[in-house]
């Protein structure tokens, strides 16, 4: 079983169906999450549940996809669970939810998203994939994450396949 665990938007795991992955269930802890008409959009079960959203994942589970997921995961989640994140920020650098504010501060020429394994600290799992842009002198948020958003969509569906193919 796959599921994706997302708190928002869900174009991440929209993204990630439209490539082909099938995905089981979703599980949202936010009940006004648009990521709950996507999941009715392609006839996938969800869950809402905004304090027990760990105790929600099947026995059988042999991946868990963050997508927007902002809320921390236990130690013995992550050591029962593979799960897999992708982030806005070339990691190490920029952990958090601010990333791309925290990337045009600091003046980096180049930025990007990071696909990583979760462990129990933020942002802190082992890299699995990175992509770069640039980060142009006229940037600001809002283009600057459209642009990192942009190759979420590509490398996370494409790394996601990959460690599918060792599981």
């Amino acid at each position: 079983m796959i599921v994706c665990m997302a708190s928002g938007n869900g174009s991440n795991f929209e993204a990630i169906v439209k490539s082909g992955i099938k995905i089981d269930l979703v599980i949202t802890n936010r009940p006004t999450a648009r990521v709950i008409e996507r999941a009715k959009k392609f006839n996938i079960p969800y869950i809402f549940n905004s304090v027990e959203y760990e105790e929600c994942i099947p026995k059988d589970t042999k991946l868990v996809i963050l997508a927007g997921f902002m809320k921390i995961l236990s130690k013995e989640f992550v050591n029962k669970y593979p799960t897999v994140n992708i982030h806005p920020s070339l990691l190490p650098s920029f952990k958090g939810a601010n990333a791309v504010p925290q990337a045009l501060d600091s003046g980096v020429k180049i930025a990007g998203c990071t696909v990583h394994w979760v462990d129990e600290g933020m942002d802190t799992g082992k890299i699995i994939a990175q992509k770069s842009c640039v980060v142009y002198e006229d940037d600001n948020e809002h283009t600057l994450h459209a642009r990192i958003h942009e190759l979420e969509h590509q490398i996370y569906a494409q790394t996601i396949k990959q460690i599918l193919r060792t599981l």
